[in-house]
């Protein structure tokens, strides 16, 4: 298993032939159809989606793969990199205007995502807090982190 080196945050744009198409109202459902479709590899955790985590409009989170297992993201970093996916089409038109912009649901779930975990001593800085965690993991030869909602064990 490769090392986490990056975080990558996506967005789920627009259509091939109408790139200003908005986007904001697709589900983890419709992103399990359309992956699977175009890319036909299913995760360890019975998902297709290609992120590790898709963020709906109303800031709920699905976890379609696990940390550490093969994402469908970002060519040449599918391995080593935490794929972070909002639903929205977050291009800019030519009058500067934005398709859809990131929902504050969405925004403060992947924010909470990234917070550090709270311990006695106070709060760590949350990206190396998650760093931390994912070394430990892979150092300790735990594999792949399949719920991204119990790294308290990894602390």
């Amino acid at each position: 298993m490769a090392k986490i080196i990056n975080i990558a945050l996506h967005h789920t744009g627009g259509k091939q032939n109408e790139p200003f198409w908005s986007s904001a109202h697709l589900t983890a459902e419709d992103i399990d159809i359309a992956h699977k479709e175009r890319f036909g590899m299913k995760s360890i955790l019975n998902r297709w989606g290609g992120y590790n985590l898709f963020y709906e409009k109303n800031g709920k989170r699905t976890q379609f793969r696990a940390i550490g297992e093969e994402t469908m993201a970002q060519r040449g970093n599918n391995f080593d990199t935490i794929s972070m996916c909002f639903a929205g089409n977050q291009i800019r038109r030519s009058n500067g205007t934005v398709v859809d912009t990131p929902h504050l649901e969405q925004l403060m779930k992947v924010t909470n995502d990234l917070e550090a975990v709270q311990t006695h001593e106070g709060h760590g800085d949350s990206f190396w807090s998650i760093a931390l965690a994912l070394y430990k993991n892979q150092a300790s030869g735990f594999g792949l982190l399949q719920d991204i909602d119990n790294l308290s064990g990894l602390m």
